[in-house]
């Protein structure tokens, strides 16, 4: 490969006439197959290693001469020297907050000198450089991009190294310079609801306490940000600075079950943020309301008809008092129920 050494070993022989030796070895490492221009720092060196410079293919000629008639004799044998690949890349983004999104460009990918074998990224998280992802131009899907999620859940930024190596179908291999990403630290934004549960009746309106986890406590966070909204958009917004705690009363005004989006934004003193969503199911409160309806009114009698606006409630408790005492409590009339009195 271009850049690395070749070895070269004279293996030339002779059949001695009254005690004729070769005495000289003469090198061109670039025959034009005319003249014989020598390389006179390798004069009478049978065993070297030698840089041939860039790719191509170069016809090399040793020339020896033997000590009586100055007798000689050429030999060429082509060498051929492997292009080394393109390795280069670039980022959109060198940094950022945890987690961090990079798309990383492989440059070379195009303007190969040879066919490329793999690309090999790799990655020094601090201990050293070790494979990330291996890409072949012949994978379905293939294109000039990698595509790497950096996260940081410490206390104090990290620089990630990101570096490409590339490897053609004649083994030669380019490294490319490393890139350095740095990322910040992040928070996890977690938080609970310390006195709802969802299997609760939950019937509006519900005062529900939060709290933020431990975990994104110590992280010290400088402000807390939290977010309610519906299927309708943002409802209400508070700031509850470095505190921990928010409460907030949901009220469902609709005669459907209603889930409110809370969301808690964690900013970092280094300015990351990060949101953490809960879901809050709150149960539409029943309208009370109910019409009388007089079904026959004499000296005798008088009847009368009972019926709640709101339809299709699992339940309906009716009381009946007259002068304060309980003439009548039931669960099983239903929505509607007629009371002679």
């Amino acid at each position: 490969c271009q850049g690395e050494l070749t070895s070269f070993q004279d293996l030339s022989t002779l059949m001695p006439v009254n005690g004729e030796s070769i005495v000289m070895w003469e090198w061109d490492f670039d025959y034009d197959g005319t003249t014989f221009n020598k390389d006179a720092s390798f004069d009478n060196q049978t065993v070297f290693d030698r840089s041939m410079g860039t790719a191509g293919t170069y016809d090399v000629a040793l020339r020896v001469t033997t000590d009586q008639n100055t007798c000689s004799a050429l030999v060429v044998i082509p060498v051929t020297v492997d292009a080394l690949p393109v390795a280069d890349i670039s980022a959109n983004n060198p940094g950022g907050c945890s987690v961090l999104d990079v798309v990383f460009t492989n440059n070379g990918v195009g303007m190969q000198p040879d066919a490329v074998q793999q690309y090999i990224w790799e990655i020094d998280e601090g201990s050293g450089f070790v494979t990330d992802s291996i890409q072949s131009p012949t994978d379905p899907g293939f294109s000039n991009q990698y595509f790497r999620r950096f996260e940081n859940l410490t206390t104090t930024p990290i620089t990630y190294r990101m570096r490409l190596r590339a490897i053609t179908v004649n083994s030669c291999e380019a490294v490319s310079n490393p890139l350095d990403i740095v990322v910040e630290p992040g928070p996890r934004s977690g938080f609970m609801s310390l006195n709802y549960s969802p299997f609760d009746d939950n019937c509006s309106p519900v005062s529900v306490d939060f709290e933020v986890d431990s975990e994104t406590q110590s992280l010290n966070p400088s402000s807390y940000l939290w977010s309610i909204s519906d299927d309708d958009g943002l409802i209400d917004q508070q700031n509850s600075g470095s505190s921990p705690f928010f409460t907030y009363n949901f009220i469902n005004n609709t005669p459907a079950i209603k889930d409110f989006l809370v969301t808690l934004t964690t900013t970092l003193p280094n300015n990351c943020s990060r949101d953490s969503i809960r879901v809050i199911r709150i149960n539409p409160s029943p309208n009370y309301d109910f019409v009388i309806d007089t079904l026959q009114f004499d000296c005798d009698i008088m009847r009368l008809k009972f019926e709640a606006l709101t339809k299709g409630l699992s339940q309906y408790s009716w009381v009946v008092r007259i002068n304060g005492v309980v003439v009548l409590s039931s669960t099983t009339l239903g929505d509607q129920f007629e009371y002679v009195f």
